[in-house]
């Protein structure tokens, strides 16, 4: 609540490239037409995957928007590129006044797919 500049919430999660996931969490904002994404960037035993030459592309969701603040679902799901160990989720609060706030919820991340496993 109440942050003079932007700012986010990141962690650091060890995939297996080719894999695909599913991240969902809960996001409420106040007021609930804020705006702001979650973005997830990519990291390799070299730095980030995600710049330069061959970089991995990264992933922008926007926050739904709404008339009035709830609780909203996000749902996605990403295939992790070749050239990626470890993905990097960065939930961005935008800058907020003092009537303003964000929260996230029941944050989650799980391999939904593998194609090394088989059938």
């Amino acid at each position: 609540r109440e942050n003079q500049i932007a700012g986010c919430f990141q962690i650091g999660v060890k995939v297996v490239p080719g894999c695909r996931y599913l991240l969902a969490f809960w996001v409420k904002q106040s007021p609930a037409d804020a705006g702001g994404t979650m973005s997830i960037r990519w990291m390799n035993a070299q730095g980030w995957a995600d710049q330069g030459p061959g970089s991995a592309p990264r992933i922008v969701v926007a926050y739904p928007v709404a008339a009035e603040p709830a609780w909203r679902k996000v749902e996605m799901t990403f295939t992790v590129p070749a050239n990626a160990t470890s993905c990097l989720p960065l939930f961005s609060a935008p800058q907020q006044g003092p009537d303003a706030g964000i929260w996230f919820d029941d944050v989650e991340m799980v391999k939904i797919y593998d194609p090394t496993a088989g059938t």
